[in-house]
């Protein structure tokens, strides 16, 4: 992967220190949590998603495995790679809070519990 070019592991708890150049390709390894959690700290940077262990893992934004990084790569970088945009939900709380999410948002209790809301739009 160092020939493709400059190579900078991260672990998951270093991500909200991080600082990503525009064009920077991000390759997150590990389950949707990861990538939907990479996606927070990120501004428009193309991110492939990959699932390390498909034996373990089924997650919907994890369509990339490890053997398809060498092809996945230079096409990423050079633009001829179709990508699929992700929307993301944002929510701000009255405390200045403001929450991201990619494929789910919990609004509720901290304890165990479940909640049920009416959400409306428009």
């Amino acid at each position: 992967m160092r020939a493709r070019g400059r190579v900078q592991a991260l672990e998951r708890g270093f991500l909200p220190n991080s600082l990503f150049s525009p064009d920077d390709l991000v390759v997150a390894v590990g389950q949707d949590g990861l990538v939907a959690n990479t996606l927070k700290y990120l501004d428009g940077q193309a991110v492939i998603a990959v699932d390390p262990d498909p034996s373990r893992f089924a997650g919907v934004l994890l369509p990339f495995a490890v053997e398809d990084l060498p092809a996945i790569v230079p096409e990423a970088r050079a633009g001829t790679r179709p990508i699929r945009d992700l929307a993301m939900a944002e929510a701000r709380l009255s405390d200045g809070q403001r929450l991201l999410a990619v494929n789910d948002l919990f609004l509720g209790p901290r304890r165990h519990t479940t909640a049920a809301y009416v959400l409306e739009y428009g």
